[in-house]
C-alpha cells in the first residue's frame, strides 16, 4: 500500500527537479526566473517527506543511506536534480540491496540485521566524509596560514 506513495514521490520530485536546480542558485534568482519559491519548498518538502515515510515503511529505518548516497552520486552526475533524483532512487536501492546480501551472507547461516550492517559501514564512510571533505580544508587553510 505505501508503494504508490513512494512513486507518486518520485514522479512529483522528478517534475520539480529543474526548479529544484534553479532554487540552488538562490531564492532571489530563482525567483527572478519565474520559480515560486514558497511554493517550490512547500511541494518538495511535502514529497520528500512522503518519499521518505513510505520508504520506511515498506524497508524499515537503515541508516547513512540519505548522507550516503548524494555524496556518492553527486561527482559521478553533478548537481543537476534532473539527474541526481533518479541516480539516487538507483544507487540508494542498489546499496540497500549490497547491504542485505552482505548481511545475510557474512555469518551465514545467521541472520545479521541488514541495519546493523548499514550503520557500521555508514558509519565509516560518515568518518571519511568529515576527514576527507571538511577536515582536509580546515587543514590546508591552516598550513598556508
Amino acid at each position: 500500500a505505501f508503494y504508490p506513495i513512494g512513486l507518486v514521490s518520485i514522479t512529483v520530485l522528478m517534475a520539480l527537479a529543474r526548479p529544484l536546480s534553479l532554487l540552488l542558485l538562490g531564492h532571489e534568482k530563482a525567483a527572478s526566473m519565474g520559480v515560486s519559491t514558497p511554493w517550490l519548498t512547500r511541494i518538495a518538502f511535502i514529497a520528500v517527506v512522503l518519499g521518505a515515510s513510505s520508504a520506511v515503511a515498506v524497508c524499515g529505518p537503515i541508516a547513512f543511506i540519505g548522507l550516503m548516497v548524494p555524496h556518492i552520486v553527486r561527482p559521478v552526475v553533478g548537481a543537476k536534480f534532473t539527474r541526481t533524483v533518479p541516480a539516487c532512487a538507483l544507487v540508494g536501492a542498489v546499496l540497500c540491496v549490497l547491504v542485505d546480501l552482505i548481511a545475510r551472507t557474512i555469518i551465514a547461516p545467521y541472520l545479521l540485521n541488514t541495519g546493523l550492517v548499514m550503520d557500521l559501514v555508514g558509519g565509516v564512510f560518515f568518518v571519511w566524509v568529515v576527514r576527507h571533505y571538511y577536515l582536509s580544508r580546515s587543514i590546508k587553510r591552516d598550513r598556508s596560514a
